[in-house]
């Protein structure tokens, strides 16, 4: 087991959570419901200001990335690519808990068009995982 490189990994939940977030704003020209991560974390933080729900959203994304490199060697798959998947579904599913616990809007089922919304979520975390996956590894893994 190699020892997590948790400078990499900050650079790399940065550069993860830029992506994620554009790839959230730009759902929108395919028709999916506009997302803003930003937004949300403002609003789950008591409504604060969007530069705080920014700042708590790409200080989320530097946290799980440093998670990655602590735990990425359990995360199944043999190649970046296959655990930025995992990562992208297992951060959906907890965006989805948490986001209905303190978001909002509540759990997704309990919208109207949720699937459409949680398609949004699921894109935007899948961008997350790949990225994160892939810029924390190493050359030769990649």
């Amino acid at each position: 087991m190699e020892r997590p490189n948790y400078w990499r990994a900050t650079a790399s939940g940065l550069i993860a959570t830029y992506m994620m977030s554009v790839c959230a704003y730009w759902l929108v020209a395919i028709r999916l419901p506009p997302s803003d991560p930003a937004k949300l974390m403002a609003f789950s933080l008591g409504q604060t200001t969007y530069w705080m729900g920014l700042a708590a959203h790409y200080a989320n994304g530097m946290i799980l990335a440093m998670m990655y490199a602590r735990w990425r060697d359990h995360v199944p798959g043999e190649n970046p690519w296959t655990k930025g998947l995992w990562v992208g579904v297992i951060t959906t599913v907890g965006a989805q808990i948490v986001g209905g616990l303190v978001g909002p809007q509540g759990f997704f089922w309990n919208r109207p068009n949720a699937i459409r919304g949680l398609l949004t979520s699921f894109i935007a975390h899948l961008v997350f995982g790949l990225a994160l996956a892939v810029a924390y590894a190493r050359e030769e893994e990649a």
